[in-house]
């Protein structure tokens, strides 16, 4: 009987930089996948208190649509709209798999952009098309992003929009012993980035005798923007996915079968 053939990411390891609570699901895709899986959260996710975030569902409640930009927002407020998000409130989200997060808890339709998981591609659907006169939506977001970019142009278009910031992002404190490790031992062969800001903590954090190993490693990301940034940092090599675990994992898989 011939052996089964040998997985392409079998013994890899690659590093994942979401927050920690955020990346046990890739995490144990790579790990099925063969890879070592190395987690290095290089963000921290800092929920509003509980006041907050009953404002924010209270104006979820009032509104005509509401725009999640993130899982992050989507698990944060769900506990607070339960039971009591009207069937007249459109939903929206910025990504597919926001909006599978969404789907599966409230069953019902989730609107998105099915070419790109960015706030450019969500501008660009007919729904959210000019004019939008009369048109109340939220925004559910965290500080920072492209949201605001976003909530400018459905302004511009005639829409009221309320943009609420429920969590913060801000930099970890990553425990650089398993990376460090496999730098001087086995190696790495790729790290996974979800947003320009976690490109900027990652070389912060790293300190400046890491930065020519950050230079030379292969990275995945689900936005050519993210890309930009590692390139800026003079790190170019970049692989750019869809915005799901099974992209990332995929685009790992065949990068390996051609580069072994």
């Amino acid at each position: 009987m011939s052996a089964a053939p040998a997985q392409p990411l079998a013994g890899r390891r690659i590093v994942v930089t979401r927050p920690a609570g955020q990346a046990g699901a890739l995490m144990a895709r790579l790990a099925h996948a063969g890879a070592v899986p190395i987690g290095l959260p290089v963000m921290d996710i800092v929920p509003a208190d509980t006041a907050v975030l009953r404002q924010a569902a209270n104006a979820v409640c009032a509104t005509d649509r509401v725009i999640f930009v993130s899982p992050t927002a989507i698990d944060l407020l769900w506990p607070y709209l339960i039971d009591r998000l009207p069937a007249r409130v459109a939903l929206t989200t910025v990504g597919a798999a926001s909006a599978r997060r969404l789907s599966q808890r409230c069953g019902r339709p989730v609107l998105h952009p099915s070419v790109r998981s960015d706030a450019e591609a969500l501008a660009a659907l007919p729904e959210l098309s000019a004019p939008l006169d009369g048109q109340h939506m939220v925004l559910i977001k965290g500080s920072g992003g492209r949201s605001q970019w976003l909530a400018n142009v459905l302004t511009e278009r005639g829409a009221t929009v309320q943009a609420l910031d429920i969590y913060l992002r801000q930099p970890a404190q990553p425990d650089w012993h398993s990376f460090d490790t496999a730098v001087n031992g086995p190696g790495l062969a790729a790290l996974v980035l979800t947003s320009t800001e976690a490109v900027d903590w990652l070389f912060m954090l790293a300190g400046e005798s890491r930065r020519a190993t950050l230079q030379s490693l292969l990275y995945v990301a689900p936005h050519p923007r993210i890309a930009d940034r590692l390139a800026q940092c003079g790190a170019p090599h970049c692989l750019i996915t869809a915005a799901d675990n099974d992209a990332t994992v995929a685009a790992l898989c065949e990068w390996f079968e051609t580069h072994p």
